[in-house]
């Protein structure tokens, strides 16, 4: 995300409100610096993973255009919760996130991963920082610790104290051919953003794609997974119930479900335009 001009000199990058010199956030520390290596990302994750069988024509209507359903229809429905994150100086935040198989075709290449249909955070940081410069499509949700009984864990995600979204995995066992490093799933983005006064147009309008990443897995739990989207009006989530009622009206037959720790997390430096 930091460039160079012609010259070669790095151009630092810039954010809203620009008038108080170059951004702090997860690709660029202060003063326009870069982080050691590593350091920006969160360095302890817990990840809530379901992955459930679908129908294709539903899960197409949820891709932009050039965007195209890879394989057989499922969705990845995926919890986070981040520790220890350096561009935040230790601090850390949680994510819900929907992702359909998917790939693009484009003349000097395929990119096959996963499209990111919708990424929920619990802190405006993040949310500015991943929609305004990677293109992902955050928005905010109410998203509590992981809560653990026995061999059993659960999650929500909520607005306004109205929760929307239910996870659950029963009968968790040790998995430990998991554990090690594993490769990370290619992320598929949607960047659009409106031009002011000229509400039908847009400013930006393309694909943008995450580079390939690997992850430290230290542990791995398999069991029974659940998961529910609630279904809601509009006066209990004015800005979110077109996107989880169509959620809500998803089959999904959960097929497999995992709790996992992992040692760091990306810092997306590697986004890139699909052209």
């Amino acid at each position: 995300m930091v460039q160079e001009n012609q010259a070669g000199a790095r151009l630092a990058m810039r954010r809203m409100p620009t008038v108080f010199g170059p951004s702090v956030g997860p690709r660029q520390g202060p003063d326009g610096r870069s982080y050691p290596s590593a350091a920006a990302g969160a360095q302890h994750v817990t990840v809530m993973s379901f992955m459930a069988l679908s129908e294709a024509e539903p899960l197409r209507r949820l891709l932009p255009e050039g965007v195209v359903l890879s394989g057989e229809p499922r969705v990845h429905i995926s919890a986070s919760w981040l520790e220890d994150v350096g561009w935040l100086a230790g601090r850390g935040y949680n994510v819900l996130s929907v992702h359909i198989p998917a790939r693009v075709d484009r003349a000097l290449g395929t990119v096959e991963g996963e499209f990111v249909a919708v990424l929920w955070e619990n802190l405006a940081d993040p949310i500015i920082t991943g929609r305004e410069e990677l293109g992902m499509p955050k928005i905010y949700a109410e998203i509590p610790a992981v809560s653990r009984d026995g061999d059993q864990v659960a999650c929500t995600a909520a607005w306004d104290g109205h929760i929307f979204f239910e996870g659950r995995i029963k009968g968790l066992t040790s998995d430990p051919e998991g554990i090690g490093k594993r490769s990370s799933p290619v992320t598929i983005n949607h960047k659009y953003q409106p031009r002011t006064g000229d509400w039908g147009l847009a400013d930006a309008d393309y694909i943008t794609c995450s580079a390939p990443e690997f992850t430290l897995v230290t542990n791995l739990e398999r069991g029974q997974g659940q998961v529910a989207f609630r279904s809601a009006t509009w006066q209990e989530l004015p800005t979110l119930a077109h996107i989880v009622n169509v959620l809500a009206d998803l089959p999904l037959e959960v097929m497999d479900a995992t709790l996992a720790t992992t040692k760091g997390a990306s810092d997306f430096l590697g986004q890139l335009i699909v052209d």
